[in-house]
């Protein structure tokens, strides 16, 4: 039975729909506020928010509107919920350089895959999830970048000479991508990794794994987020629907936004994890070391 949402809340919907939202934010953040909507859609508490269908966006601005006045009230941190996905052409000042001596060293990050045989690199469908995996992501020594969508040849040529003075080094490189599970979020990564490919030395150094959304995801989420299904007369859409073994009539869609966002960091990082040969700990210790004496360096020019 499907649910619909009422025009109009409740205050006691309201009251729980705000204290979910905190709760959310609190433990899964960074999150955008679109993924704080599909975690709503998805929440057993929260049986009146559903996915929004046919162009509406009822549900979606519900949120939206709840996260804005939280984060105005001071009840949930601004810092929790992100979006990036805004170019921002801020440049850093100091007053003296004593303050630059403070900062410097949280510029510095030390190569913890150097000496490994294969080098991570995560690759995401848009700019405003990169916040998401990012900061957990700089943990294990891993980069993301985002394609958005079928990036251009220039920023995938850009992205492929990055990744070519590691390939020229011995290297491997193993794409992690996070998409969305619809044609254009299944074929993207293929076209990305064809592009890469014919700017680097040796292509076949550059391999690909999907990290989500797959269709193991699916069982997950059944109906709650799924999306309309995509044009028929796609290209796309016909090799989705062979590829995945559906019929037309049972294409699912969904957004990798709907992906609980601590699962999806999890995953990238037991990726991470495995593939690594060695102590990461211990390549932490040695780059907070580091800091440190960049911080005496600098101090002692001040």
């Amino acid at each position: 039975m499907s649910r619909k949402p009422p025009k109009l809340l409740s205050h006691d919907q309201d009251a729980l729909l705000r204290s979910e939202l905190v709760r959310l934010a609190s433990e899964l953040h960074p999150i955008t506020v679109r993924g704080l909507y599909y975690q709503a859609v998805v929440s057993a508490l929260l049986d009146y928010i559903t996915k929004d269908s046919l162009g509406s966006r009822v549900n979606y601005n519900l949120v939206q509107t709840r996260v804005l006045n939280l984060r105005k009230a001071g009840v949930m941190s601004w810092e929790w919920v992100v979006d990036e996905s805004r170019a921002s052409y801020w440049q850093p000042r100091w007053v003296d350089p004593s303050g630059f001596a403070w900062t410097a060293p949280h510029y510095y990050r030390l190569d913890f895959w150097r000496e490994q045989r294969i080098r991570p690199l995560v690759i995401v469908e848009k700019a405003g999830q990169i916040p998401v995996y990012l900061q957990h992501a700089r943990q294990f020594g891993l980069d993301v970048v985002a394609c958005k969508g079928y990036g251009s040849a220039s920023y995938l040529r850009s992205v492929a000479l990055s990744v070519d003075e590691h390939i020229r080094e011995g290297q491997a490189i193993q794409l992690l991508v996070c998409a969305d599970f619809d044609p254009s979020g299944d074929d993207w990564p293929r076209a990305a990794l064809e592009e890469i490919q014919s700017h680097v030395s040796e292509p076949e150094a550059v391999t690909m794994q999907r990290v989500l959304v797959t269709r193991d995801d699916l069982d997950g989420f059944g109906a709650l987020v799924a999306l309309r299904g995509a044009n028929k007369n796609d290209s796309r859409t016909m090799r989705f629907l062979e590829r995945h073994g559906f019929m037309p009539e049972q294409e699912v869609c969904v957004e990798m936004d709907a992906m609980n966002p601590a699962e999806a960091r999890q995953r990238i990082e037991d990726i991470a994890l495995d593939l690594f040969d060695g102590d990461l700990e211990k390549e932490r210790n040695i780059e907070s070391e580091q800091r440190e004496q960049i911080t005496m360096a600098l101090k002692s020019l001040s």
